[in-house]
């Protein structure tokens, strides 16, 4: 019976990292459910509440603000995900327009495997001279 080496990994996978969960873990229940699930509570409070004792209405004012702020960060975060969405998804397509292409890369060493390697520079001010020196990996001059 054979067996694939790579059962048991796991891979990254940066959409799915990024994907929004439908549902809180803690509870189950989506942003939406939360939010109707907690009016229901405020209404329900309203209406059995003292009526010789009512609500401090400063009390009811700060917990439609709270639902407010969750409501407007749910949205913020549906934006920002379809905002990092488009972003990758323009990195992608600035990338994919790399290939066949030659790369510039700053550096001052160049690992040679055997084949040919092309050299250039990309000067502010024109040169007078060049000196190369080329070296083996133990750092005599070839």
């Amino acid at each position: 019976m054979a067996t694939s080496p790579m059962s048991g990994i796991r891979t990254y996978d940066p959409a799915a990292a990024n994907r929004p969960r439908d549902t809180d873990p803690n509870t189950g229940m989506s942003a939406a459910d939360q939010t109707q699930n907690f009016l229901k509570l405020l209404i329900a409070q309203i209406k059995n509440q003292d009526p010789m004792s009512p609500m401090d209405a400063s009390t009811m004012t700060a917990q439609m603000s709270q639902l407010n702020m969750v409501s407007s960060m749910g949205t913020m975060n549906t934006s920002m995900q379809a905002m990092l969405a488009q972003m990758q998804s323009a990195n992608f397509l600035n990338q994919a327009t790399l290939i066949g292409h030659s790369p510039m890369v700053a550096g001052n060493t160049i690992n040679f495997m055997g084949s040919e390697v092309i050299l250039g520079a990309n000067l502010a001010n024109p040169l007078q001279g060049v000196i190369a020196t080329i070296k083996d990996a133990s750092g005599n001059v070839v």
